[in-house]
């Protein structure tokens, strides 16, 4: 199944999703380090430039890992197949990194308070790595992954406050 991933945030500035995926794809050893240059180079020839971390002075240790994401609803499984996709549902759908099987999934509900507090359940327990879990998912932040979740998050019918209800999704080892 296709997993899409932005390359912005919603202010514009660059998310470098596709570089902490690799990272944390050669961290995990379930990809070849050099790999990622054929990737690279596919980007490179259908879009006339580089990924956006390669088009500043980074390193990829600039980056933490991303090791999962998180997606509203129930529809992922263990084993079900990722293809690691940007520009989804557009003439420009690029997949940046191999066909990679989902090792597992947890549930996750985030209860928000406002945009800066919210208590997570990974699998129907609160979370306690929370920091953690956020910096894993891509974010720079714990207070970012809050803050973008609050936003992208509507209040369901008959409640007072946002609540989201969705999956972990991984492909490395990691459970919370």
């Amino acid at each position: 199944m296709n997993l899409a991933f932005s390359q912005q945030w919603p202010d514009g500035t660059p998310t470098y999703f596709i570089e902490k995926i690799w990272q944390g794809l050669e961290a995990a050893q379930l990809v070849p380090w050099n790999e990622w240059h054929n990737y690279l180079d596919d980007y490179n020839a259908k879009f006339g430039r580089e990924w956006d971390g390669t088009l500043v002075p980074m390193d990829f240790d600039d980056f933490g890992p991303k090791l999962h994401t998180i997606r509203a609803g129930n529809r992922w499984k263990a084993g079900d197949k990722i293809h690691f996709i940007v520009n989804n549902r557009s003439k420009d759908r690029f997949q940046f990194a191999p066909v990679l099987e989902v090792k597992s999934v947890q549930d996750i509900h985030m209860h928000f308070y406002d945009e800066t507090s919210a208590t997570i359940f990974v699998a129907d327990k609160i979370a306690k790595r929370w920091e953690e879990q956020a910096i894993n998912d891509g974010f720079e932040s714990w207070e970012a992954f809050v803050k973008f979740f609050y936003h992208s998050t509507k209040i369901l019918p008959g409640l007072m406050s946002k609540i989201f209800i969705g999956q972990i999704i991984h492909w490395t080892d990691l459970k919370y």
